[in-house]
């Protein structure tokens, strides 16, 4: 009986108590535990106030409201990887040895038994891509491409990728000059994609395939 408070000390612990539970005076206010929160205390600090907490209900209600917080603001302004790369379609600027059909023909790589397929020269922001396809029968067409990018983009690093809706043909990079080849692909329509860690190009349906 000897542990309990005597009449004179009653009020006053229950007085404490409602002051805690009122004013908070014990509480880590909202900067010190915004830094809690991002470990930005000293380890004896983040102790004293992680033990405070363990029996703090509104100061877990808090820092549970800070973290949710965080979590949103992180997700709403997180931008995906995707969206950080951008995509251009190139422009067909010209062509040669196009067939006597005009548009739809202009990727196809030369009559039956030509080694010599069209040129053509595409625009994409401030890159000018140049393509040179060449037929080779041997039994199966097959068709190697070759290629120059000129442009400022060229200080970055390219690869190049031939690509139909399903599956990726072939790829290669553009060396330090802008130059790249692919040889012996089979002959058909394709996406071919220049791809850098900012920018992606497509050339939409270019017809490595003999003329029809």
């Amino acid at each position: 009986m000897s542990d309990l408070p005597t009449n004179n000390e009653a009020p006053d612990a229950f007085e404490q108590l409602v002051n805690a539970a009122l004013y908070r005076f014990n509480c880590p206010d909202v900067e010190e535990l915004t830094n809690f929160n991002f470990n930005n205390v000293a380890t004896e600090r983040a102790t004293e106030i992680q033990t405070h907490v363990d029996d703090c209900p509104p100061c877990q209600s808090e820092l549970s409201a800070l973290r949710a917080y965080d979590a949103k603001t992180a997700g709403d302004t997180a931008e995906p990887l995707s969206s950080a790369v951008k995509e251009i379609v190139a422009t067909l600027l010209a062509t040669g040895n196009q067939g006597s059909s005009g548009l739809g023909t202009l990727a196809a790589a030369g009559v039956r038994g030509s080694s010599e397929g069209p040129r053509y020269t595409y625009l994409a922001d401030d890159m000018r891509i140049m393509i040179n396809t060449t037929l080779i029968e041997n039994g199966e067409s097959k068709v190697t491409v070759t290629g120059l990018v000129t442009g400022p983009a060229m200080d970055q690093k390219w690869d190049v990728q031939v690509n139909t809706d399903d599956d990726q043909i072939a790829v290669t990079s553009v060396d330090e000059v802008g130059n790249f080849m692919l040889e012996s692909l089979p002959a058909g329509i394709y996406q071919l994609k220049l791809v850098s860690e900012e920018v992606t190009v497509t050339i939409q349906d270019i017809w490595l395939t003999q003329h029809q």
